[in-house]
């Protein structure tokens, strides 16, 4: 929800034509604990413009996303001119390529487009927008179970600049809860091959136990072959915060796909695609129905 208090915040201007790329932006924002304002605070029956720049002149910082259609957009124009008038700093985030015009020559534009992740921009445009003033503790709703990453428990992970990873998991659990927190960071990686297969009996085959996987809440991204050659995996429960899951995750030593369950809400669109492609099982954690 738009932010309403007596706190400094970032007001954000924008083209409505770009919610699909403005809004998962805001969101994460408000996740890291930014307080923010945008239009979706307006009350029907308000005086839309009025209510607009009163927010805007009480901000500490305009957040912009230029765009073509932003560009043709009567009221970010409006906000451009009133957030120069009254020397609010504006932080600019092209997401789709057009001209900048010269109203904007002194203000920094930072281009979507020249960065290789969301972490990476996030990071950059984070920069700008006076965190000491409009950010505030990072909420952590009840409902996300933090677990903290421990070599006592058989993990190791590696703090790096595009996240906190799990690198190796030395454990041989039949059911394993994937931890999201290492040493105060919070882990948004699972490593290439970090859950394979170590140990061996006495014939040379691999120990593996591991039957269900449970990943917490935070993890953003499962890189190549993170489980491949658990042949005994049968079920993975994925969290809402997964954005990428890479083609061959869950292959076996064959390089073939086993019959899973994945156990996701009915909004976890990446992994019901997963899913839904390799003809996997989904069973829903918000409505206990298997399809």
């Amino acid at each position: 929800m738009p932010y309403e208090g007596p706190e400094p915040y970032v007001f954000v201007s924008y083209a409505h034509a770009n919610n699909d790329k403005v809004y998962p932006v805001i969101k994460r924002l408000h996740e890291m604990g930014y307080r923010m304002w945008y239009d979706e605070g307006i009350e029907a029956g308000d005086k839309w413009f009025k209510v607009l720049s009163d927010h805007l002149r009480r901000s500490a910082c305009m957040l912009l996303f230029w765009s073509p259609e932003a560009e043709k957009s009567q009221w970010v124009d409006k906000e451009i001119l009133i957030a120069l008038k009254n020397e609010i700093r504006i932080v600019g985030s092209v997401i789709i390529r057009t001209a900048i015009p010269d109203v904007l020559v002194d203000v920094q534009m930072l281009f979507r487009e020249n960065f290789d992740s969301d972490e990476a921009f996030l990071d950059k445009l984070c920069k700008g927008l006076l965190a000491e003033k409009t950010k505030g503790p990072e909420p952590k709703p009840a409902s996300s179970p933090v677990l903290e990453a421990s070599r006592k428990e058989g993990w190791e992970c590696k703090v790096r600049n595009d996240g906190t990873r799990i690198k190796d998991y030395w454990g041989n659990k039949s059911v394993v809860e994937v931890p999201n927190l290492y040493r105060g960071n919070q882990i948004t990686v699972i490593g290439e091959r970090a859950f394979r297969p170590k140990e061996v009996d006495e014939e040379g085959n691999a120990i593996d136990k591991l039957i269900h996987v449970i990943i917490l809440e935070g993890i953003q991204k499962i890189k190549k072959g993170a489980f491949r050659g658990c042949k005994n995996l049968t079920d993975v429960t994925l969290p809402a915060s997964v954005e990428a899951i890479a083609e061959d995750v869950f292959w076996d030593n064959e390089g073939d796909y086993r019959r899973l369950t994945f156990h996701c809400s009915r909004e976890n669109r990446i992994a019901i695609e997963f899913a839904t492609e390799h003809k996997f099982n989904i069973q829903y954690t918000d409505q206990e129905v298997l399809v």
